[in-house]
């Protein structure tokens, strides 16, 4: 019953204020928690599966869920593409932004490629704000995206950003670095390593070896699909165990690659009306124990069956019937079945 959307100088007030919230945080998150983490993959304006995901399995505030294990430490990490394909961008990142006021450390929100005013001007976002309130509203709120911190180091071993590693980046000290604001990342020149966290893909390829360089004819057109080898290499160099990432629809709502070292995690089910793929989010425990936490989508099993759940360390053991890194399998509503991949377009 809670009055979620806001009047247009509540937004604009929120999109200046987060300019100054997220300067006082560095481009590099260290969130730590002695009662775990949720972690949270692309949402893009998928607002009524965000308020599934508190329901089932808690929010911020505490309250609802079906996690008993669910502690007031419990951090909440969100790893970009709040806007843009669907139809309540101001709804995602208005009610994100009032949990990071009200909770600054339980919340956290890293960037994502949307949120990027050279994106978000083409894909939904702009007409939103434009069609619901002003243009002044997508400027406030591209303002705050600016100052985003662009990754996060989650209980000292796991790297989460929203797209993957690049050729620029060695070690974390790079990260920390970066310089914000940042209006635009698409463009490698100017950007290129901040433009890589946000915009590269482990290779389909599972013979690909370092960094294959994918412009201009590339499936986003920009950054860098990049192999197991390197993925292991930057790891280990940096002791993190795994790379956590969104920044790719798969048809599980998450997906394990590189041995079970890099994770994909997507939360927004039945993406844009036109694909029957689960939304999931993970769950990192104290001990670093893993699950993850799907939803169904829609118009499959029972309304009450649909907090599913799985294991990592299952997932990733022999002899399971399912593979570590399970195919990218599933199709739009209505097209062939068996595509190898389904992945966002730029």
């Amino acid at each position: 019953n809670l009055q979620i959307l806001p009047d247009s100088h509540l937004s604009c007030d929120y999109g200046c204020s987060f300019q100054h919230i997220f300067q006082q945080e560095h481009s590099l998150l260290t969130v730590e928690s002695s009662s775990g983490c949720h972690v949270f993959g692309d949402l893009h304006g998928q607002f009524f599966d965000l308020l599934r995901f508190f329901q089932h399995f808690g929010c911020p505030e505490g309250f609802g869920g079906m996690m008993p294990e669910t502690g007031k430490d419990t951090k909440f990490l969100f790893l970009g593409d709040y806007v843009d394909r669907g139809r309540y961008s101001i709804d995602v990142v208005t009610l994100l932004y009032a949990y990071k006021i009200m909770f600054p450390e339980k919340v956290f929100m890293i960037r994502g490629n949307h949120e990027d005013e050279a994106m978000n001007c083409h894909h939904g976002f702009f007409d939103e704000c434009r069609r619901t309130f002003d243009y002044q509203i997508w400027h406030s709120f591209n303002l705050s995206f600016s100052f985003m911190p662009v990754a996060a180091v989650l209980q000292n071993r796991i790297f989460c950003c929203h797209g993957g590693i690049s050729p620029h980046l060695h070690t974390m000290a790079q990260i920390a670095a970066i310089r914000r604001p940042v209006s635009t990342v698409g463009n490698p020149q100017d950007t290129p390593l901040l433009s890589d966290l946000l915009w590269s893909d482990p290779s389909t390829d599972p013979d690909a070896q370092g960094f294959i360089y994918r412009y201009p004819h590339g499936k986003r057109g920009c950054s860098y699909d990049f192999g197991e080898d390197v993925l292991h290499k930057f790891l280990d160099a940096n002791n993190m165990d795994m790379l956590v990432r969104a920044h790719e629809l798969v048809q599980d709502g998450f997906e394990l690659w590189g041995r079970g070292r890099l994770i994909t995690l997507f939360s927004a089910a039945n993406y844009c009306g036109e694909y029957d793929n689960a939304a999931a989010m993970m769950v990192v425990h104290p001990n670093l124990r893993i699950d993850f936490k799907v939803l169904r989508p829609e118009g499959q099993g029972a309304a009450g069956n649909e907090g599913m759940e799985h294991s990592y360390s299952k997932l990733t053991s022999k002899g399971t019937k399912r593979s570590a890194s399970p195919p990218r399998r599933g199709s739009p509503r209505g097209g062939k079945s068996g595509l190898s991949t389904i992945q966002e377009k730029r």
